[in-house]
């Protein structure tokens, strides 16, 4: 048995799960969990969305520091208890927040692009579309530049 006491592991989930046993944690694919405990035998402890339990570790994978961002000045909307440091956890949760985020709008901006070019694209040269859809279609590249901006 190993104690993780001076680490601390952020982990996703890489599947859903569902607990069985009171003392096993749920949660979904892409949920972010933070290990409190690393047991040899396949399963490890961590809290998510304020409970603790165990769950396998083969459904999740650890988020490693090279995949996090720098992080701008992070902001905490609570104040810890006294005595108690948060602030590498904080961070650490707040990289893997924005991470997510990023990697997500990326994979929404892709599919803008996709449906701009697949579908988009060859139905403005058909001369059978109203107003209407041609305003969809400008709106569709706006929205669509505007989020590849962004990233």
């Amino acid at each position: 048995m190993t104690e993780n006491s001076n680490h601390h592991m952020v982990v996703r989930a890489k599947f859903n799960f569902q607990q069985t046993n009171e003392d096993e944690l749920s949660f979904s694919k892409g949920d972010i969990i933070h290990v409190t405990r690393l047991e040899e035998g396949g399963w490890w402890e961590g809290t998510y969305s304020g409970k603790t339990g165990w769950f396998p570790s083969n459904y999740v994978r650890e988020v490693k520091s090279s995949e996090k961002p720098v992080s701008p000045k992070s902001t905490t909307l609570k104040s810890p208890p006294k005595g108690f440091d948060t602030s590498a956890i904080n961070k650490s949760y707040y990289n893997v927040v924005l991470q997510n985020i990023l990697e997500t709008e990326s994979e929404y901006s892709k599919e803008l692009q996709n449906m701009l070019s697949n579908y988009l694209r060859p139905l403005q040269t058909s001369e059978n579309l109203t107003s209407s859809y041609r305003n969809v279609y400008n709106h569709w590249i706006s929205v669509s530049v505007s989020v590849s901006e962004v990233l």
